[in-house]
């Protein structure tokens, strides 16, 4: 019976704490909204004011969002579009993370272009079962919008393995309407990473003839690992195992060119099963002391293991 009421009493408690921490959130923002207003929309104010509340009341975040997410003022909507973002992606609660999901998947038809770009951009980040059907339905729509739209979301349709798009994805990379070759890029990777056989080869003959430096790795082969298919893959291991010396050192002080392979081992890294090194988070960088032995490293252990499985959970 003590024990009984010893629960009870603890969750009464934490009711009363989450109850006071909901009404803290709601006047912050509010705050901020208002500063902002008063900026005339000049003013920006980073979510991480706020991130006491991320993990500890995400359900009454959420319920409160949709309130500012219609406003007129750009830096109010980008500031709920990050909110959405930081609270979704920092929860293990699988209804939570769609949420956030479905509203950046929303927010893609932002009238701002930079608040589209960005919306796409975070949703890379999430895992497959984040999208929920109506986050699938609605980036399905999109292909049928202005390109301006579509440009930002197709290569989730690619992600999501949504093949039943292929269809709609030809249509769109045949529209003599489009002539940006940016454009129809996307949709070629996004087909690729769907396996259609042309486009992989399209794309990774494309990457063959540009030849090899940081730049081109930096906007085209990072896109060849998006398509998660071995042809392409096989061509960036020919890079990997090259001593070319086409590109520069990380250290903009150094001006001695290096092999390439180093910064392929490191795009590479993400995309393979069993891959030997992890890299540090948020970004490319290989957790390896040795940047010399760690490309032997990498280099022999795709020599033992020809029959290296591609990653295809990840975007």
């Amino acid at each position: 019976m003590r024990q009984i009421l010893i629960i009870l009493i603890l969750a009464v408690t934490s009711q009363q704490i989450n109850a006071q921490s909901a009404s803290k959130f709601k006047k912050l923002l509010k705050k901020s909204v208002k500063e902002i207003q008063k900026s005339e929309g000049e003013k920006t104010v980073s979510a991480y004011v706020f991130k006491e509340y991320f993990t500890a009341i995400p359900e009454d975040i959420l319920k409160e969002l949709p309130n500012y997410e219609a406003d007129s003022l750009t830096n109010v909507r980008r500031l709920v579009y990050e909110l959405y973002y930081q609270v979704s992606r920092k929860s293990d609660n699988a209804q939570i993370r769609q949420k956030g999901v479905l509203h950046l998947v929303k927010a893609c038809k932002d009238t701002k272009l930079d608040l589209r770009d960005g919306s796409a951009k975070k949703l890379k980040y999430y895992n497959k079962q984040d999208f929920s059907e109506e986050a699938k339905t609605q980036l399905i729509t999109y292909l049928s919008e202005n390109k301006d739209i579509y440009k930002n979301t197709v290569r989730l349709i690619g992600f999501l393995d949504m093949n039943e798009q292929v269809s709609k994805l030809n249509d769109l990379l045949n529209d003599t309407t489009v002539k940006n070759e940016s454009i129809r890029w996307e949709v070629r990777v996004t087909l690729a990473r769907l396996g259609d056989e042309e486009q992989i080869s399209y794309c990774t003959n494309l990457a063959r003839s540009k030849g090899v430096n940081d730049r081109i790795i930096h906007y085209l082969l990072k896109d060849l690992i998006y398509t998660r298919q071995k042809p392409a893959f096989d061509y960036l291991l020919d890079i990997l195992y090259s001593e070319a010396k086409n590109c520069r050192p990380a250290n903009p002080d150094l001006y001695t060119p290096i092999v390439c392979g180093y910064r392929i081992m490191e795009i590479l890294a993400p995309a393979i099963k069993d891959f030997p090194f992890e890299t540090y988070p948020g970004t490319s960088q290989l957790k390896a002391k040795d940047y010399d032995k760690a490309l032997e490293d990498v280099r022999q252990w795709f020599r033992d293991n020809t029959d290296y499985k591609i990653k295809k959970d990840n975007y």
